[in-house]
């Protein structure tokens, strides 16, 4: 069986999530980039590792697409290898660490093999210059995000309505979670039985949910991080239903994740590590490449959205 993009994404993502302690939360921001630039390679050029450059070139991919997309995944793996590397340095005799960085490097290994060839027809610097600047793009929104959330306005908001709600049990967020995921999957039958129907709705719903994935995103208290983290995977799912495509596949993986997730025992995290999120790596790639086929600005959007959501509520700090 040849490796594809989307199995070098799996032991990549795989890595990341074991990286033991703190230094996690970086890496797994890093998939994020990775699994957009993926997911738009995969949409233009197919999965395949091999022969990328000769597909771009038969089917006439644009400079500026090729760029983007390469810059996206070299800043993504770079920021993986940074995290990988800090866990290693803070704990260098975990036995988890050193699996972690042998995973990162099989999938990061054959993604920079398969890119190779295609600097000759992109040159060597822009992609590495648009990973830079992708990079700084976001630091720079997420700095001023941070201090739209410091302002009045802001800190009101938030300390007469989301920190004081009360925090939800476990069986609570999962029976609302359950109950979204059902409402899901009958939109799912529905589109594949009328896709063409759902095709003229989807341009009204898809930014409806990119603004519920982004009001999670910015929601702030961590008191709340359990009903957060189901209610973005549930809100990712929805924007995949509407987007299609293999999108109504990882929205699936989705649905079931956040019914699942709040019964994950503290000992099954223990046994499992981060692996217990690896579905969740991989839906969001469905739905990614789902999204692009349709509507390419909107999932940049949920995709940076779902970046800032890893960082502000990630369940293994």
């Amino acid at each position: 069986m040849p490796l594809t993009f989307h199995y070098a994404f799996l032991l990549l993502a795989a890595g990341a999530l074991l990286i033991p302690g703190r230094h996690r939360r970086l890496a797994c921001v890093g998939v994020v980039p990775i699994a957009l630039g993926l997911a738009a390679i995969t949409v233009r050029l197919g999965d395949g590792l091999s022969g990328l450059a000769l597909r771009a070139a038969e089917r006439g991919a644009p400079l500026g697409f090729l760029q983007i997309n390469s810059g996206l995944v070299l800043l993504g793996i770079g920021l993986v290898i940074v995290g990988t590397g800090r866990g290693l340095i803070a704990t260098p005799s975990a036995p988890l660490g050193w699996l972690a960085a042998l995973l990162v490097g099989a999938g990061a290994a054959p993604m920079i093999a398969a890119h190779i060839p295609l600097f000759s027809y992109t040159g060597w610097l822009t992609p590495f210059g648009a990973a830079a600047g992708i990079g700084a793009g976001a630091l720079a929104l997420y700095s001023v995000g941070k201090l739209v959330g410091m302002s009045r306005p802001a800190t009101w908001l938030n300390q007469r309505l989301l920190d004081k709600q009360p925090l939800p049990s476990a069986m609570a967020t999962t029976l609302r979670a359950l109950a979204a995921a059902v409402a899901g999957v009958f939109l799912i039958w529905l589109r594949a039985r009328s896709p063409q129907s759902a095709d003229n709705w989807a341009p009204l719903f898809m930014p409806l949910a990119l603004l519920v994935i982004w009001h999670v995103a910015g929601s702030r208290g961590t008191s709340h991080r359990r009903g957060r983290l189901v209610e973005m995977l549930l809100a990712v799912g929805f924007y995949g239903v509407f987007a299609g495509g293999s999108g109504l596949a990882g929205a699936g993986w989705l649905f079931a994740a956040a019914v699942f997730s709040p019964w994950a025992s503290p000992l099954l995290h223990r046994a499992a590590g981060g692996l217990l999120w690896l579905p969740v790596a991989w839906g969001g790639l469905l739905v990614l490449t789902g999204g692009l086929g349709s509507q390419v600005t909107y999932t940049a959007l949920a995709a940076a959205a779902i970046a800032v959501a890893i960082w502000v509520y990630h369940p293994h700090d």
